[in-house]
């Protein structure tokens, strides 16, 4: 029994280490806290391309142990939407096809599956195969420029699908310095539209 042990157990440790090891420095989606009652979501740059002037960014998290993920895709260089001291800037800046998300296949049906979860609704739909498309509004005082890997904050407003209802709203927040990108609710009321709009 002892030999047997001595074999089991260092086979053991190393299953252990694979599986806390293989999601390393990919966070879990709900690290972010600011408001406890918002599902505020945190992913990890897994990747990154530049298409003329869109970057597309390659985004994973694990929930409940499991990975999830998606891919955005955001244009470059958007005006500024606010002033050094703060102020709108006027006319009011929206970029139509500024942030569009589109589905990685498996991860992304397990991204819906944890998102309708947090948001405590029922979902038996996939990730949609048609690239979301969201309007951009850009909350920065400065060119967005993708390339100085800073942080950028965006307020996207997504499709609406649902009848007589807004378009449902996020903040998109890309700490490029940090590798990271966050997607935090704007109301927790706009949860069925971003689930239709990302379903549709």
């Amino acid at each position: 029994m002892s030999y047997l042990m001595a074999l089991v157990f260092p086979i053991t440790l190393l299953i252990m280490h694979f599986v806390n090891g293989k999601h390393k420095n990919i966070p879990e989606i709900i690290a972010v806290t600011d408001t406890a009652d918002f599902a505020d979501l945190k992913f990890a740059i897994v990747k990154q391309q530049r298409v003329g002037d869109i970057y597309e960014y390659h985004l994973r998290g694990t929930y409940r142990n499991t990975v999830v993920g998606f891919c955005i895709q955001v244009k470059d260089a958007m005006s500024a939407g606010i002033s050094i001291d703060g102020h709108l800037v006027t006319p009011l800046s929206i970029e139509q096809s500024g942030v569009c998300f589109v589905s990685t296949g498996k991860e992304s049906n397990l991204f819906l599956n944890a998102l309708s979860e947090l948001y405590g609704m029922l979902n038996f739909k996939t990730f949609s195969k048609s690239r979301v498309v969201a309007a951009c509004f850009s909350m920065n005082a400065c060119v967005a420029d993708l390339s100085a890997k800073k942080p950028y904050n965006f307020k996207l407003f997504l499709p609406a699908y649902n009848d007589g209802e807004e378009q449902p709203e996020l903040f998109l927040h890309l700490k490029l310095d940090e590798g990271i990108v966050e997607l935090h609710e704007k109301d927790m009321g706009y949860r069925k539209g971003v689930m239709a709009a990302f379903t549709h």
